[in-house]
């Protein structure tokens, strides 16, 4: 089954995801701070199977120890410098079940 997560990516692989990785953070080392390239590394984490993520940030706060607030915070400023991609989306919880039961 396709992900709908997957019309989001601009990876063919996950070796692609992390390769921009490395040329975003070696681009913007002086400009990001040691928790705005934790943040990005993990959301590079969960995105490597369809090279994207569906991410809150409670997920993101759990993951590395930091406030609401420094997360939004730093999600704000990868968006700025370009190095991610927000996309505001509510995953519908009914459409996998949907799907899966309208195939024949």
């Amino acid at each position: 089954m396709t992900s709908y997560l997957e019309e989001f990516t601009y990876f063919t692989d996950t070796q692609d995801l992390n390769e921009a990785v490395k040329r975003h953070v070696a681009k913007h080392w002086n400009n990001l701070t040691a928790t705005e390239r934790t943040v990005l590394y993990t959301i590079r984490r969960y995105s490597t199977q369809h090279g994207a993520a569906h991410l809150r940030h409670g997920t993101i706060e759990q993951e590395i120890g930091k406030s609401n607030s420094t997360v939004r915070r730093a999600i704000r400023k990868l968006e700025k410098l370009g190095i991610i991609k927000r996309v505001h989306f509510i995953r519908p919880a009914w459409a996998p079940i949907f799907m899966q039961s309208c195939r024949v």
